[in-house]
């Protein structure tokens, strides 16, 4: 019986310290990381009213790239916490909660911000 106890306890002892690296584990994100300008916290929340022109979503080099209706790359800097990550050969944005928000192909338009390079609003 008191083997029972110590087997059931050290368990549980494992459990416990295993957890935080398990959450961790699940706050990860898969894929392989992409290049992504991003800008400093704003806590101010101040966004200029320009719109970016549509734009087309993909990846090469190990970075995300912006592409307009003519091919050329536009240089986009995205608010803090964004993300990129190339799954299963397709690059990926990614949100600050974790949620994709385009893909390689997307097109995104209606993009507020503004600058040279342009910076995203969220």
């Amino acid at each position: 019986m008191r083997r029972g106890a110590i087997a059931v306890l050290g368990l549980g002892i494992v459990v416990l310290v295993g957890l935080p690296f398990a959450l961790r584990a699940a706050n990860t994100i898969a894929g392989t990381p992409l290049e992504l300008p991003t800008a400093p916290p704003n806590p101010g929340g101040i966004c200029p009213l320009a719109r970016l022109v549509p734009v087309t979503v993909g990846h090469e080099d190990g970075r995300l790239v912006f592409r307009n209706g003519l091919g050329d790359e536009l240089s986009l800097v995205w608010p803090n916490g964004y993300r990129a990550r190339l799954v299963n050969g397709t690059g990926e944005l990614l949100d600050p909660n974790g949620s994709i928000v385009a893909r390689d192909g997307d097109t995104l338009s209606g993009i507020g911000g503004g600058g040279d390079p342009f910076i995203v609003c969220p």
